[in-house]
């Protein structure tokens, strides 16, 4: 009986995965490469960007940065040129554009809606 995913309980006589075998199955199953290169498109890293923007908008300051001490008071002067002043900088940039980001979500799902 031909399982699809088979493969993970086989091994070689040498006790190494059998790659072979696992390619040729999932072009077998339908699969191709697709479940092992997923494909990614200019949008899809879109979708990724604003989904990315959507979760640092919505950290709270009195909640999470302020006890990690990641707010704009912490940082000062040359400091701010850091790596860690740069990410504290792109925070509050994402949270002071939160109607821009409404806006994209909205053009992100009714774009969905109508392409699937």
């Amino acid at each position: 009986k031909f399982s699809p995913f088979g493969f993970l309980s086989s091994k070689s006589r040498k006790g190494e995965l059998q790659g072979k075998r696992v390619v040729s199955r999932l072009k077998n199953f339908g699969l191709g490469y697709f479940f092992i290169f997923p494909k990614m498109g200019f949008w899809t890293l879109m979708e990724g960007f604003l989904l990315f923007a959507n979760a640092l908008a919505i950290l709270n300051e009195d909640r999470f940065l302020a006890p990690r001490r990641w707010t704009l008071a912490e940082v000062s002067g040359g400091a701010r040129n850091s790596v860690k002043g740069q990410l504290i900088g792109l925070i509050y940039a994402c949270q002071f554009l939160r109607l821009p980001l409404i806006l994209f979500n909205i053009i992100f799902i009714v774009v969905k809606l109508f392409s699937g």
